[in-house]
């Protein structure tokens, strides 16, 4: 009973990602105390909101065996597409209801082509990649797009002295994870992650399953691209760019696999406090950010490769 402990212990990624978090959280505070203040975590919680949010969208996609390579181009659509419409004089709600709309669609065009033709997801999602990142360019002339001072609440202001951001990150967490944990629709994508197959022949709809995957993924770009918006004040073709590598990046990490079926939302969760963890360690020490993706390339490794030997203690 103890060894069965141990394995499951081991093999628990969400257990290494809290421990490796913990060992980095001690070392960093030896070095600079200033670290373990709330506000440093506050911090952290707060720049690493829209990854953070554009990644629970990415869990679930992966979970249910598909990747979605445009969302980085898709922020950058929605976020100018709705800063577009502030400049031409549209009431900032109004322009908002556009950039989530245009999120939704773009993600929902993603899941009904990859469902109904079965054309594999990282294909598809590098074609639309490209296309949205086009009428990103087309809608901005490739100009920035600012909003001269409105719709800053949401990304900078504060509720009870806490950055809005952290609200909207951690509500997303919590609702990924009742979803994944105790409804039939997580259930279903863990199915058709795990064996699409079987899924279908066990009375499973893989397609509306998938349809509706890429729908919660494109509400989930739409609020982190609202919410990144509202941060910078203005808006550019490549606002989202790279988003999408640190997301599933983020998701890896958490103990999704690229072949899906499993994964969860404190493991996501975890993976991309880690990663701005890094950043942040770094900072804190005074290090140069030409490091930095060094050092997140490095953790992302030592990750997969704990995750690797975890599943093989388990055997």
């Amino acid at each position: 009973m103890q060894v069965g402990m141990k394995r499951s212990v081991f093999a628990n990624q969400s257990f290494f990602l809290f421990l490796l978090i913990a060992v980095m959280s001690g070392v960093t505070a030896f070095f600079n105390p200033a670290f373990f203040t709330l506000q440093n975590w506050l911090n952290i919680l707060n720049q690493n909101a829209v990854l953070g949010i554009v990644a629970a969208g990415a869990t679930l996609v992966m979970i249910s065996g598909n990747f979605d390579i445009s969302v980085g181009s898709l922020v950058g659509f929605s976020t100018t597409f709705a800063a577009s419409l502030v400049v031409k004089g549209s009431p900032v709600a109004v322009a908002v209801f556009w950039g989530l709309v245009m999120a939704i669609l773009g993600c929902a065009l993603n899941g009904v082509i990859i469902a109904r033709t079965r054309t594999p997801s990282f294909i598809m999602t590098l074609a639309t990649r490209s296309i949205y990142y086009g009428f990103a360019l087309i809608v901005t002339g490739g100009m920035t797009q600012s909003l001269g001072g409105k719709f800053a609440t949401l990304g900078r202001g504060t509720t009870f002295g806490i950055h809005n951001p952290i609200f909207f990150f951690l509500g997303v967490y919590l609702l990924l994870f009742l979803l994944l944990r105790y409804t039939r629709t997580g259930r279903r994508i863990y199915a058709v992650g795990g064996n699409e197959e079987a899924a279908f022949l066990s009375g499973v709809n893989t397609q509306k399953v998938k349809i509706l995957v890429y729908l919660m993924n494109g509400a989930f770009v739409g609020l982190a691209s609202m919410v990144l918006l509202s941060r910078l004040g203005s808006a550019l073709p490549s606002t989202g760019s790279g988003l999408e590598l640190r997301a599933i990046a983020a998701v890896v990490i958490g103990g999704v696999p690229l072949t899906g079926g499993k994964g969860s939302a404190l493991g996501t969760f975890l993976g991309v406090i880690l990663m701005g963890l890094i950043s942040n360690v770094l900072n804190l020490l005074n290090i140069s950010a030409y490091y930095q993706e060094i050092a997140i390339g490095i953790i992302i490794a030592i990750a997969i490769i704990v995750s690797n030997l975890g599943k093989m203690r388990q055997r």
